[in-house]
């Protein structure tokens, strides 16, 4: 053998050794409802998608676990009459995934780990299979769609039925870019409907606007008293919790340890309390309606000195309009008030 024929065969050789690759696409479709390149499986078409492209959902049940790591687009489309696309818990259940610095081991539905993902038109449901292990059994904590460490869209879609009590319906987590959370249906969350922790939004905007979260009385997995609609831990810059519509949970709204939020133009009907700030600065809470509540409006300055204004409010039908603990420097007048027993306390 010569000796260009045997750096051909060593060449031959090394080549073969090497892990094999896939080609990605701009034009993955899941099922086969739209031409392009089709897949049976949602985790198979975005792993194969091209950074920038739109991944289309044909109508259908997707019993799978899906990470997203890439830049990209996943639509759920019409087809014919049908425009319902609804990823559901494998037959065995989740498989714990992603880990939160509050909450430790988590199993993720629809898992974003990209620094900008745009999700529409999909619906996750975390109704646990009866082929599935136990809630108790299982140590990690459910999740329906998380986005960390990153940022993006999630719009005209829905996370349904906590997977199991103290669940998380929708959860961003350390997302330094920017995050929309828009017209989204939550319903029968677990411990919460919508979270978001270590929003760092200096340079950018977090939005939480239009969402419609609610849940059922009597639901199994969700437990009114313990829900909250909207939760902001730690978080710093441009967030903004707009017109929202949230009802049947503990509480409508929660700001913890934060600054420079706005709650405005919400509507929060029959909760124990319908928005909570506590060690809040620097932030607004205007033109909501709230009803049903046995605290309309609850707040906790942070060490004396919280500079937030509390304004434009219509509280109905509560126990107390306005309670407030060590207050000093907040705007709290004029709101209006109807069938408050206490206006202040």
């Amino acid at each position: 053998m010569s000796r260009v024929q045997l750096a051909i065969l060593s060449a031959i050789v090394a080549m073969a050794a090497l892990p094999s690759r896939s080609f990605a696409v701009t034009n993955a479709v899941v099922g086969t409802c739209k031409t392009g390149t089709q897949f049976t499986t949602i985790q198979a078409a975005v792993k194969a998608a091209t950074a920038g492209s739109t991944v289309q959902v044909c109508p259908g049940v997707y019993p799978e676990q899906v990470a997203i790591g890439t830049n990209l687009t996943l639509k759920g489309v019409t087809s014919g009459t049908s425009a319902s696309v609804t990823i559901t818990q494998p037959a065995g259940g989740l498989l714990p995934n992603a880990v939160s610095g509050l909450f430790g081991t988590l199993a993720v539905q629809l898992y974003v780990r990209a620094t900008n993902v745009t999700i529409s038109g999909i619906a996750v449901d975390g109704t646990l299979p009866s082929t599935a292990a136990a809630c108790s059994s299982n140590s990690a904590r459910w999740v329906g769609i998380m986005y960390q460490g990153g940022g993006g869209t999630l719009t005209g879609s829905s996370v349904l039925n906590a997977g199991c009590p103290g669940g998380i319906s929708v959860f961003t987590d350390a997302t330094p870019n920017a995050m929309s959370i828009t017209n989204n249906v939550i319903l029968n969350c677990g411990v919460s409907c919508i979270e978001v922790d270590y929003a760092d939004t200096t340079t950018v905007t977090t939005a939480i606007t239009g969402n419609t979260i609610s849940v059922s009385p009597g639901n199994a997995v969700a437990q009114i008293g313990n829900t909250l609609g909207v939760e902001i831990q730690y978080a710093a810059g441009t967030l903004k919790v707009l017109n929202n519509f949230i009802s049947d949970v503990g509480m409508g709204v929660l700001i913890e340890n934060s600054q420079g939020v706005a709650v405005t133009g919400n509507t929060v009907a029959e909760c124990q309390a319908g928005i909570v700030l506590g060690l809040v600065t620097a932030s607004t809470v205007q033109s909501n309606h709230i009803a049903g509540a046995l605290y309309g409006v609850y707040l906790q300055d942070a060490n004396g000195s919280g500079g937030n204004t509390i304004t434009k409010n219509t509280i109905l039908n509560s126990q107390i309009g306005l309670d407030l603990l060590t207050p000093s420097g907040d705007v709290i007048a004029p709101n209006t008030y109807g069938n408050v027993q206490q206006t202040h306390n």
